[in-house]
C-alpha cells in the first residue's frame, strides 16, 4: 500500500521489511493482534496524509494490502478493489507481469470491470521492497484509465503522483529494504 512513510518491521530473510503504516500510534514490531481501537488508529494514521484528496476507491495489493486497504475503504466509505496475484479472480481480468523482491517473474491481475476512466484510486500495501509489485499495480490502474491519487515512499524522500512510480536503481535505505 500506500501510507505516509515506511518503518522497519517484521524481520524476514535476514533483513527488515518496511511496514507502510506510520508507527506513531501503532508500532507493529512484531505485529501483535490489534484491538479495534488499535486498528482504527492505524487506519487514521495511514489516511492522514491524504486528507483533502479526492479518493473514489481504495485498492489493496495482494495480500496484506487487503487488510489495511479494506479498513481504509470502510473508514472513507469508499469501495474496495483487490489487486491479486494471477489465477485468483474468477472474472475477466487484465494482467501485468512484474519481478518480485526475490527476482522471480510473477503476474498481478485486476478485474476489468472495476475501474472506470478517471476513477481516483488510493493504493494500499504494507511494504515495498523493490517497487516491482507497486509498479505493476500502478500500471494496471492506469491501463484501465484510473488515476493513482498519491504515492509516497520514504526511499524517494518526497510524494510522487501517479505516473512517478519508484524507479529502478533507487538506492536502498540503510536500515532494511526500501524502494
Amino acid at each position: 500500500m500506500l501510507s505516509a512513510s515506511l518503518h522497519p518491521c517484521i524481520p524476514s530473510h535476514g533483513c527488515s521489511l518496511q511496514l507502510r503504516i506510520p508507527a506513531r500510534r501503532c508500532s507493529l514490531h512484531p505485529p501483535p493482534p490489534l484491538s479495534p481501537q488499535g486498528l482504527q488508529d492505524c487506519v487514521a494514521d495511514l489516511l492522514q496524509p491524504f486528507q483533502g484528496e479526492a479518493i473514489d476507491m481504495v485498492a489493496g495489493i495482494d495480500a496484506m494490502g487487503f487488510i489495511l486497504g479494506a479498513a481504509a475503504a470502510a473508514t472513507l466509505r469508499k469501495g474496495f478493489l483487490a489487486i491479486r496475484k494471477a489465477g485468483h479472480l474468477c472474472v475477466q481480468t487484465m494482467a501485468q507481469p512484474y519481478t518480485d523482491y526475490s527476482g522471480r517473474e510473477k503476474v498481478m491481475e485486476v478485474r476489468t470491470d472495476a475501474i472506470s476512466p478517471g476513477l481516483r484510486i488510493l493504493l494500499v500495501d504494507q511494504w515495498v521492497e523493490t517497487g516491482g509489485t507497486m509498479r505493476a499495480a500502478i500500471e494496471l490502474v492506469e491501463r484501465l484509465g484510473g488515476v493513482v491519487v498519491l504515492l509516497r515512499q520514504k526511499a524517494l524522500q518526497e510524494p510522487h503522483r501517479c505516473s512517478c512510480p519508484p524507479q529502478p536503481g533507487v538506492p536502498r535505505q540503510a536500515r532494511g529494504r526500501g524502494g
